[in-house]
């Protein structure tokens, strides 16, 4: 553990969760509490504290998170840390062998060790463009399923374009099940009553023109026709559309379920033409992980290799992800699935997971009702403890308290909403400013402006208000220090026009603007700006985080009464890690200024 240790709140939580390695954890963090740090400093307690078992646990520790980036970021933060204690070359020898990576990324580990126990080819291929091999599947696509009759296919196919089941089996997830269907043919229709209906009084026009519609789709359906569709209601009074959904709820309700029933056929369809074709997608690659668990022999060869899991962002792992993560921890003779009654949890010290309810933010894979039942499962069945680290390190008082004041109210536990989890500020913070301003509508924007108008309106008077305020008022030593969030990539050039056009400076940072994924050019990037720029103090920092992989509570100890300290024009006094750093990289800036451009890049770069 770092010197932090006893001068927070939640101190002691956060050392049992470092050094109670024997021990099965879920932990809360919210924003800024050090996430991050602490997983890498349970590494580095596993590597340090132990020799024997460090040898035997580190080429079995699977660090997990939502993307390679912060995988890499962990990776070189433990590294960093082993290099410097000097650790035993065959502890970092054993180090190398550990996993940290995405989901996929483990899942595709296990496949290709353990694949051909489901029949796999040795190598596969991960599909990240569908719309070609869909194009060659739909081609040869036969109209049948197993699911339905042929006169029940037949009958759905009247009614509904084959091209929109498709459209929805592409949605599916190739192991979703279709609705229970009882009914093998679609129910009558009573339309005697919806024909008689008087066009007459309001809507008169409306209600003539439906049962038009209506008696010709009669007449073509009667008669044979091929494919009819849904005849559509062109209007008419409140009764007379009431009258049409009642009529056609049967038909519709039926037709659900058999186009679901088709659909979740050609979703599995397709899945073995991919595999026939050694091509997988992502959620393949978590399925048929699945499924190598639950094989007898691979399931047991899997659970003899004694993985240690450690999940990151665990509120945004969806139920299959969580499957396969508990079930690889669980003992190798175990049987059934581990949230069965009676079956053998996970071993202790092997799963422990970290995550925040509050900050799920990919709906389309998070499932925040099985992550509470995770939690509550692993807690009060499997043995396991439940922790919550409340100490932010991100934001000083007065922003603490205002979060604290309106996150109850957002976040109430009511209607699948999770709970606010309060936040303490950090030790010795700073008093912290909470601005909010108001911004008025001109009196010349339309009544009902479009998005952009808004937007638009909405930049212009804030680019106006921060020009007369000034980035002192503030809390800033400089514009560069100011960030202006945006939800959508798109308003990012009309925020940066209107902040010109009063003469603030900007720079947009986007995933789709920038690189800023891929060290090979984001740490390059930032190594030359700050040889250009040696006082740009939040690009320092970034390069002493990311580059050197200096913690978070060695650059605040380092800055946080001087952040104007963050400077390479100068060699700084003292020998901590953030010293020493600034020391060689002032000394490189130096050496590489009078150099021509190519070789300065490679001195730096060396």
């Amino acid at each position: 553990m770092s010197d932090t240790t006893g001068i927070t709140p939640d101190a002691d939580l956060r050392r049992r969760f470092v050094e109670e390695v024997d021990g099965n954890f879920s932990v809360i963090a919210p924003a800024g509490v050090g996430k991050t740090r602490a997983i890498v400093e349970r590494v580095i307690h596993i590597a340090l504290s132990d020799f024997d078992r460090a040898r035997e646990w580190l080429p079995r520790l699977v660090v997990v998170t939502y993307t390679n980036k912060a995988a890499e970021e962990m990776q070189q933060r433990a590294r960093s840390a082993l290099v410097e204690h000097h650790v035993d070359l065959a502890i970092l020898t054993q180090f190398n062998r550990a996993f940290f990576g995405t989901i996929h990324s483990f899942c595709a580990r296990l496949l290709q060790s353990h694949g051909h126990y489901l029949g796999l080819p040795p190598r596969l291929e991960i599909l990240e463009d569908e719309n070609a091999m869909w194009a060659d599947f739909t081609r040869r696509l036969y109209r049948k399923t197993r699911y339905l009759s042929d006169a029940a296919r037949r009958e759905a196919l009247r009614y509904v374009p084959l091209k929109e089941i498709i459209r929805l089996a592409q949605k599916l997830k190739p192991w979703t099940q279709p609705p229970p269907l009882t009914a093998q043919a679609p129910p009558p229709l009573e339309l005697d009553t919806l024909l008689a209906f008087p066009a007459k009084g309001r809507g008169a026009a409306g209600i003539a023109a439906s049962l038009h519609n209506l008696k010709e789709w009669q007449s073509a359906r009667d008669a044979g026709h091929e494919f009819v569709g849904l005849p559509r209601c062109r209007g008419g009074s409140k009764e007379f559309r009431g009258a049409w959904r009642h009529a056609f709820y049967p038909l519709r309700r039926w037709l659900a379920k058999a186009t679901a029933a088709i659909a979740c056929e050609i979703a599995a369809d397709y899945r073995n033409y991919r595999l026939a074709r050694a091509c997988l997608t992502y959620d393949d690659q978590v399925e048929l992980a699945r499924r190598l668990l639950h094989h007898p022999a691979a399931g047991r060869a899997i659970r003899a290799e004694e993985y240690r899991v450690i999940l990151d962002e665990a509120q945004d792992t969806d139920p299959l992800q969580f499957d396969v993560l508990l079930e690889v921890t669980r003992p190798a003779d175990s049987e059934g699935q581990w949230h069965d009654k009676d079956a053998d949890p996970p071993r202790q010290g092997a799963f422990c997971m970290v995550g925040d309810p509050q900050q799920a933010i990919y709906g389309d894979r998070a499932d925040l009702e099985y992550y509470a039942r995770v939690r509550n499962w692993l807690t009060k069945q499997a043995g396991g403890e439940e922790l919550v680290f409340r100490t932010t390190f991100r934001c000083d008082r007065a922003i603490v308290d205002f979060v604290n004041r309106v996150g109850p109210a957002m976040l109430d536990g009511r209607d699948q909403q999770t709970h606010y989890v309060r936040l303490e500020p950090r030790p010795n913070c700073g008093p912290g400013t909470v601005i909010r301003r108001i911004l008025t509508r001109p009196d010349d924007l339309a009544q009902r402006p479009t998005l952009d108008d808004s937007t638009r309106a909405e930049a212009a008077a804030l680019a106006e208000w921060l020009a007369a305020t000034g980035h002192a008022a503030l809390g800033a030593g400089a514009w560069s220090q100011v960030a202006v969030l945006c939800p959508r990539i798109s308003w990012l050039n009309i925020l940066e026009s209107a902040f010109n056009s009063r003469g603030l400076r900007t720079q947009s940072h986007s995933p789709k603007l920038i690189r800023g994924d891929r060290p090979a050019q984001a740490w390059f990037t930032a190594l030359m700006k700050i040889m250009w720029d040696p006082q740009d103090s939040w690009e320092i920092v970034g390069v002493l985080r990311e580059v050197f992989g200096l913690s978070d509570d060695a650059l605040y100890r380092f800055g946080h009464n001087e952040p104007s300290a963050f400077t390479i024009e100068r060699e700084p006094q003292g020998n901590g890690p953030v010293e020493e750093t600034l020391r060689l990289l002032a000394q490189l800036r130096s050496a590489a200024g009078g150099l021509p451009l190519r070789e300065a890049s490679e001195m730096i770069v060396e």
